[in-house]
Order: structure tokens, then C-alpha cells, then sequence
């Protein structure tokens, strides 16, 4: 079962949609001085299980997994990358619990709209693209339940403006049949 299908299981009643996965790599026992936060040493190294045992204790059903956000993703080969193995390594924690997880899939940095192809051999995965690539490798070949967008990806030192970036909720349960008229 995908995780896009798992989230209508029957019997399903309450739906965490804002669920954090922390890969040891994040580093997440450190303060983040920038954000004056450090994550709660209890729920540190991050595990399924340990989710499990949370979500059991707070009567949720089920949890839609989301990588932390990250402000300062540049176009390159290591964000592509991370990006890739975020999205194959939660989506296999998926798979080993699909009655309780989806995932929303990590792209690397929207600026980074078409990226390029590279073939670096000693990399573990395959040659990584740009957003539209990972966003099609997350929703089509892993089943990702959506995607994960940052409320801010930097500084444009080019601009002065100052501006707003507003995201509506939309809940679509049931196709349209038509777009037509």
C-alpha cells in the first residue's frame, strides 16, 4: 500500500499532519541558535517506534511525516541529494508501517526549479534533477502524500521587498471528475 492510499483506511478518525522525522544527521541535540530551539531530548535519536508509542499515547490513528524545514538550501548537488534520500529512506519507513504513516516529500531548493543532470558514481543514489524532478519522484514514484514547502527559503540580497508568502489549506477528498465546463 502507498502512503497516499493508507491515509483512507477505514477506521481512521485522527490524523497528525504536522510530524517531524529527525535523521541522526540533522543533528537535532544541538541548540539551533538562529531559531533559540532545541529539540526535546526525549524524542531524540527519532524512531518510528518511538512515534508510535507517542501517537499511541495521544490516540492518533495516523501520521504524516515531514522532514524539519530548512532555510538555507542552495541549488546543488548535496541538496538534490539529501532531498533524494530523504524522500526513499522515510518513504521505507512508510512501507514498514503503512496503517500508520505517509509522508510528505523534501525537495531541494526551489530556486532550483530544472537543476541538471550529473552522474557522480561514488554517490548513493541516482542522478538527482531539481524540484519539478524530486516532486514528481516523491508524488509518482514513492507516493507521497503531498509535498513539504519552507515558509522561507533565504535572502535574495538582489531585493529590498518585503512581502508576504500566503499558503491556503485546501482538503480535497474526492477527485473532481471534470475541470471542464
Amino acid at each position: 500500500m502507498l502512503p497516499k492510499d493508507a491515509i483512507h483506511q477505514p477506521g481512521i478518525k485522527c490524523i497528525d499532519i504536522h510530524h517531524h522525522y529527525f535523521p541522526n544527521s540533522l543533528k537535532k541535540d544541538r541548540p539551533n541558535p538562529a531559531l533559540n530551539w532545541k529539540t526535546p531530548p526525549e524524542n531524540l535519536p527519532w524512531s518510528s517506534e518511538k512515534s508510535l508509542v507517542a501517537m499511541n499515547d495521544m490516540g492518533i490513528d495516523f501520521a504524516v511525516l515531514s522532514f524539519p524545514a530548512i532555510s538555507d538550501w542552495k541549488p546543488t548537488l548535496d541538496f538534490r541529494g539529501l532531498a533524494r534520500s530523504q524522500n526513499d529512506w522515510i518513504a521505507s519507513i512508510c512501507g514498514t508501517h503503512p496503517s500508520k504513516f505517509g509522508f510528505f516529500g523534501v525537495l531541494p531548493s526551489l530556486i532550483d526549479v530544472e537543476g541538471w543532470l550529473i552522474h557522480v558514481p561514488y554517490l548513493p543514489f541516482s542522478p538527482v534533477l531539481g524540484a519539478l524532478d524530486e516532486i514528481a519522484h516523491a508524488l509518482d514514484d514513492l507516493g507521497a502524500n503531498g509535498i513539504s514547502l519552507s515558509s522561507c527559503y533565504g535572502q535574495d540580497p538582489a531585493t529590498s521587498r518585503t512581502s508576504f508568502s500566503f499558503t491556503a489549506a485546501l482538503l480535497i477528498l474526492t477527485p473532481p471528475q471534470s475541470l471542464g465546463g
